[in-house]
């Protein structure tokens, strides 16, 4: 299986914390079978002392770190 993937990050709210679209196409012998997206948003919690993220997929996965 043959991926290509691309990232794209942009600093939101004052540039406190970073928002990202991830893509990824998935092929087998040269026909694309899927593309797989997601969305992340990653930031310094103050509070926690510690980076916190979060992120969201096209399979209908959530998850928290």
């Amino acid at each position: 299986m043959d991926v290509v993937g691309r990232v794209t990050c942009e600093r939101v709210i004052d540039g406190l914390w970073f928002s990202c679209t991830l893509e990824q196409d998935l092929f087998a012998g040269g026909e694309k079978l899927l593309t797989w997206k997601s969305r992340w948003v990653a930031g310094w919690d103050v509070a926690a002392q510690e980076y916190r993220a979060a992120g969201f997929d096209s399979n209908s996965v959530a998850a928290v770190f």
